[in-house]
């Protein structure tokens, strides 16, 4: 009988984190890209789930160049946060305009750019979400 109750209970405990922990779990995209010279890709959507900032995690830029990068609107492509420079390695925040409860919801993308004065495609790699937590 104690046996019994002990399987029903570990049971019941690993299904209540089955389904409670992947609702705390925020989405996550990440690129491996080549980014034109003087130019910028946008990555594939994901969608904003709460009131905070976004993330932007840089793990390596070629060439030990800078890149521009912003989280934008996916339906048309419109900026949502300032354009920030990165360089290979950093992890920066986004701060949305108007507040991030602005966007909950929405499908969001992330635009990388390089500046104005590269004149070489730019590889980069790295993560993001728009979602810090």
């Amino acid at each position: 009988m104690k046996k019994i109750r002990l399987v029903l209970t570990i049971g019941i405990i690993a299904s209540f984190f089955g389904f409670v922990i992947p609702s705390f779990a925020r989405s996550i995209s990440t690129y491996d890209v080549t980014i034109p010279r003087q130019g910028a890709i946008v990555t594939g959507s994901l969608k904003k789930e709460s009131a905070g900032k976004g993330v932007h995690n840089n793990s390596a830029i070629g060439g030990n160049k800078r890149i521009n990068t912003s989280i934008r609107l996916k339906n048309d492509s419109s900026n949502i946060t300032p354009s920030y420079n990165m360089g290979s390695g950093d992890r920066i925040t986004l701060s949305y305009s108007g507040g991030g409860s602005s966007y909950n919801g929405s499908n969001t993308s992330l635009g990388i750019a390089t500046p104005v004065t590269t004149t070489v495609k730019v590889a980069a790699q790295g993560s993001w979400s728009p979602d810090e937590k």
